[in-house]
């Protein structure tokens, strides 16, 4: 009669070859799990900056939209409805309520502030804060006039260039003031 052993348990090679193969499948879970999270990172400040650029743009283009023109005046340089200060990164609107005599958007060490102009004060607002996630880096605004009443602004162009996360995104919105309404 023979002799039949019976094994009880791994060689250490196996168990070498098994610890082997473990490690190179949760190396390539933990490897999946890093970029996702990276995905997911970059993605939550894309969706910061694109939150933060259409409310501001919005609220710029709805300005500009419903700027007011002055034609009452005699002058024809007062008839200005919307201005732009390039070296001091300033854009003033003329808007229809009779409260605010002029609102005022301007770029201030990185930090964009909003303010009405009253009759009884200024309130002013930051759209857009130095330590907000989402950066303003530069602040453009372009104006086309009327070839026929050059007075009178036609259409105007604002680009917001915003940083987030260490990548740049520059937003642009386009607005015509609404000329031949009145309030």
């Amino acid at each position: 009669m023979r002799n039949i052993s019976i094994r009880k348990g791994f060689t250490l090679i196996e168990l070498l070859i098994s610890l082997a193969i473990t490690a190179a499948l949760l190396s390539a879970v933990a490897g999946a799990m890093h970029a996702s999270l990276n995905s997911y990172a970059a993605n939550e400040d894309l969706a910061d900056v694109m939150q933060t650029s259409r409310a501001v743009l919005e609220r710029m283009a709805r300005d500009i939209r419903t700027a007011q023109t002055d034609h009452s005046d005699p002058d024809p340089n007062n008839h200005v409805d919307v201005e732009w200060y390039s070296g001091q990164n300033l854009l003033c609107l003329t808007p229809p309520s009779a409260d605010v005599l002029e609102i005022q958007y301007q770029l201030v060490d990185n930090q964009l502030i909003y303010r009405e102009i009253r009759a009884t004060g200024t309130v002013s607002s930051t759209l857009i804060a130095a330590t907000d996630n989402v950066q303003l880096f530069s602040y453009v605004i372009t104006t086309e006039q009327d070839a026929i009443e050059a007075d009178i602004t036609k259409c105007v162009r604002i680009q917001l260039v915003l940083e987030a996360g260490g990548v740049t995104y520059p937003m642009t919105a386009t607005a015509s003031p609404r000329q031949n309404q009145f309030y």
